[in-house]
């Protein structure tokens, strides 16, 4: 149950959260998330010597980061709503180990989670119902 005194917050940066591939932290008791996008961004192991060259790649890379970036905000703000991991259809609430896994997963909620979703949001707007 989602009390309205509970603050909710989103915490954008770009730095590592870890030695580890993490790409967020949550603390699901508190409503409180962190990500790191650094990881997300395909230019993220590069050294570049030449500024041409990276202005190029940084033009060339930039959706893809957008669409990783709106990914894990969309699949993490489901689980802070309180959905769980999406079993049933492909879904931006399925689990993923991979980059490559996280990358071939739509954006979309499957039928079965936008239900879901639809239930906790009357639910939290109207906790009588």
């Amino acid at each position: 149950k989602i009390e309205k005194e509970e603050e909710e917050k989103i915490n954008f940066n770009n730095i590592m959260l870890s030695n580890s591939y993490t790409y967020h932290v949550t603390d699901y008791s508190k409503k409180i998330c962190v990500f790191s996008f650094s990881r997300f961004d395909p230019l993220f192991y590069h050294n570049f010597t030449n500024d041409n060259s990276a202005q190029d790649l940084i033009h060339k890379f930039f959706n893809i980061l957008l669409k990783r970036s709106v990914k894990l905000l969309v699949y993490k703000i489901g689980h802070l709503i309180g959905l769980k991991n999406c079993i049933y259809y492909k879904c931006i609430m399925n689990g993923y180990f991979s980059l490559e896994e996280f990358d071939n997963k739509p954006i979309e909620l499957c039928p079965i989670c936008l239900r879901k979703t639809y239930s906790i949001l009357v639910h939290i707007s109207n906790p009588k119902i």
